[in-house]
């Protein structure tokens, strides 16, 4: 029994198409999410282990802390006597159901690799390291973080906190 093993001109390009979509697709293209209850996770390339419950992750890295919350709008009432009094007018709390629901970023960790213990709730980090909690940013080469007290140790490191005007660097911070 002869086999045909000649492929046919569409089949051969089909094949040679396919290949060439895969292999030149950009990086972005082909990157890869893990959550954990808490937090949410993207970098080109992940590694999750279950025993020790811990994620690895490679490659412009992105670990967001969000919270949802449902923003009410106040309806105003009629005019009434508070505006000539100069008082404020009460609002009337909208029914249930009505608002907008937006996602807020509470945290956000960047850096080039970082190895996520998810029972301990700490990470560790290197490469052109930036976290950002509300308007204050730290920047640093290497680091350790507890993210359940939000304290760490981080090495070459920059801290700039806008509410105080404070700007502090070290090799150890």
């Amino acid at each position: 029994m002869k086999y045909n093993t000649e492929l046919s001109p569409i089949n051969t390009l089909f094949t040679v198409i396919i290949t060439c979509c895969f292999f030149l697709l950009p990086a972005t293209g082909m990157a890869e999410v893990a959550a954990t209850p808490q937090w949410q996770i993207t970098a080109d390339k992940i590694i999750r282990y279950e025993t020790p419950a811990s994620i690895i992750a490679e490659g412009n890295v992105v670990l967001k802390k969000t919270r949802i919350v449902r923003q009410r709008k106040k309806v105003a009432t009629g005019a009434g006597w508070s505006s000539l009094l100069g008082e404020k007018a009460a609002g009337k709390r909208p029914a249930a159901g009505q608002g907008q629901t937006v996602t807020r970023t509470l945290t956000t960790i960047k850096a080039d690799w970082i190895v996520y213990d998810v029972d301990r709730g700490s990470v560790k980090a290197r490469g052109h390291i930036f976290v950002r909690i509300g308007p204050d940013t730290l920047t640093a080469e290497t680091g350790r973080l507890d993210l359940n007290t939000e304290t760490g140790t981080f090495t070459n490191a920059t801290i700039v906190r806008q509410a105080k005007n404070l700007h502090l660097e070290g090799r150890v911070i």
